[in-house]
């Protein structure tokens, strides 16, 4: 599936922008996310890429931030390769998600080599989600009355309940869809709960001004009863 024109004008000036600007230090980009799967929002969706610095300075965040300033909006994921193997296993779940779906963009391929055992996902999975859980409460107390900073946060929120809902599946071998809309009836039927969010969220990521100070309790009840469900149900199988 070919991006619109932006997204693929922004990637390809970033392929040969942070090399320029970075040289020997740029040890590894990597584009991840839904540029890769081919499912890109125009005009909503980020690009999401994986930085990995030889020596991660304040020097080489200014020449990415530099880099990344324009009209789309890009997630960098900035590490240094010098503890990169424990930055893998403290972000063991986003980096399982992204070895899914990768293009290497410039320099070396970090994560090919990646690998988790189940017991170190099924911790991960369950911090996350308690997590989300407790930064749906905090967000909903402190910007209710906030329609920007409160839409951001639903949309942040609904790639990583979609991430990490599917690794819980997964550790059961489950046949998780790449595509987070068909997820939806799998996860209803897997955890028995009510689903209602994530039809809300998928929305929400099409038509972001769908959100207004009169709908945001709403959609504070859906998505804690959500993740709420999804602790009992740890709680309760594992």
């Amino acid at each position: 599936m070919s991006l619109p024109t932006q997204y693929q004008n922004t990637i390809d000036r970033l392929s040969h922008q942070l090399p320029s600007l970075l040289g020997e230090n740029l040890y590894a980009c990597v584009l991840y996310g839904s540029a890769v799967r081919g499912h890109v929002v125009d005009k909503v969706s980020d690009i999401n890429i994986l930085i990995v610095l030889n020596q991660s300075t304040p020097e080489a965040h200014t020449a990415i931030a530099d880099c990344l300033e324009g009209k789309i909006h890009i997630d960098p994921f900035v590490i240094a390769r010098r503890g990169m193997e424990r930055s893998f296993d403290v972000f063991a779940i986003k980096f399982r998600s992204i070895k899914r779906n990768y293009k290497v963009l410039a320099g070396e391929d970090p994560i090919k080599n990646f690998s988790v055992t189940d017991e170190r996902v099924q911790f991960l999975a369950e911090q996350a989600i308690r997590n989300l859980r407790l930064r749906s409460v905090n967000t909903y107390i402190h910007q209710r009355k906030n329609v920007a900073r409160y839409t951001r946060f639903l949309l942040d929120t609904y790639t990583a309940l979609f991430t990490y809902v599917g690794e819980i599946m997964r550790l059961d071998h489950q046949d998780v869809p790449r595509d987070y809309a068909d997820r939806i009836a799998l996860i209803q039927d897997y955890f028995k709960i009510d689903i209602t969010v994530l039809n809300t969220l998928e929305t929400i990521q099409q038509h972001p001004k769908h959100v207004t100070q009169k709908t945001i309790p709403s959609l504070h009840h859906q998505l804690f009863t959500f993740l709420n469900s999804i602790v009992l149900w740890m709680e309760k199988t594992w």
